[in-house]
C-alpha cells in the first residue's frame, strides 16, 4: 500500500526562524517565530490550568514570566511540559533554557509556547551566568507590585493563593507552610 501526500506550498506567510540561540534575546522575539532557543530567569510563576480539547480529550498547561537583560516574556507550557512546575528547580530566579519554542500573539503580547516538539531545561549546565544575572531584590519588589496592578486592572476582587514567594530567597512555597523549604526562613501568612 502506498500513501500519497499532497503538499501545499505557501508563499508570503509571515514565519521566521530564530537566529542562533547564543545571541537570541527576548526583545528579538516576534509573533510567528519558530525554532526558538533562549535562556532566561524565571521572574514570575503563574498558575497551572486544565482544559478540554475539541475532541473531548483533556490537557493541561502552565505559564511563567521569563526574564533576560533585554526584557520579559510570558512562556506557556503545554501538556507534559507543565509538569516542570512541580520540580524543585522551578523557582523564581531559576535559570531555564527553552528549546524549539514558537512565538505567537497572546493575551500578554508576544508569548513563547512550548508544545510537543519543544522542551524546557531547568538549571542548564555550561551557561555563561554573566549573561543571565540573578534578579535583584528591587526587581522582585517591582514584580509583586506589577501582579497587584494587573489583578486590579482586570477587575479581580478576590484572589485565592495556593503558593507564596519566600521574601528571603524567592522560592515558591505552599501557603500551608510556616517556614521556607529551601532557606528555612519564616514565611508571611497567606490571607
Amino acid at each position: 500500500m502506498t500513501h500519497r501526500r499532497d503538499w501545499k506550498i505557501v508563499e508570503d506567510e509571515d514565519i521566521s526562524v530564530a537566529p542562533d540561540d547564543s545571541e537570541l534575546k527576548i526583545i528579538d522575539i516576534e509573533p510567528n517565530m519558530k525554532s526558538i532557543t533562549i535562556y532566561g530567569r524565571i521572574k514570575e510563576i503563574y498558575s497551572k490550568f486544565r482544559f478540554e480539547r475539541g475532541d473531548g480529550s483533556k490537557g493541561q498547561g502552565a505559564s511563567f514570566l521569563l526574564h533576560d537583560p533585554s526584557g520579559d516574556i510570558r512562556v506557556v507550557l503545554w501538556d507534559q511540559h507543565a509538569k516542570a512546575f512541580t520540580r524543585n528547580e522551578f523557582n523564581i530566579n531559576g535559570l531555564v533554557k527553552i528549546n524549539n519554542g514558537f512565538a505567537k500573539k497572546g493575551r500578554a503580547g508576544t508569548e513563547i509556547h512550548i508544545g510537543k516538539y519543544g522542551s524546557i531545561i531547568l538549571s542548564p549546565q555550561g551557561v555563561d551566568l554573566t549573561k543571565h544575572p540573578r534578579l535583584k531584590d528591587g526587581e522582585m519588589k517591582k514584580k509583586k507590585e506589577s501582579i497587584a496592578q494587573r489583578i486590579q486592572s482586570i477587575g479581580i476582587r478576590e484572589v485565592k493563593v495556593k503558593r507564596i514567594i519566600c521574601p528571603h530567597c524567592g522560592s515558591m512555597c505552599s501557603d500551608k507552610l510556616k517556614f521556607c523549604g529551601k532557606c528555612g526562613e519564616p514565611l508571611p501568612k497567606s490571607q
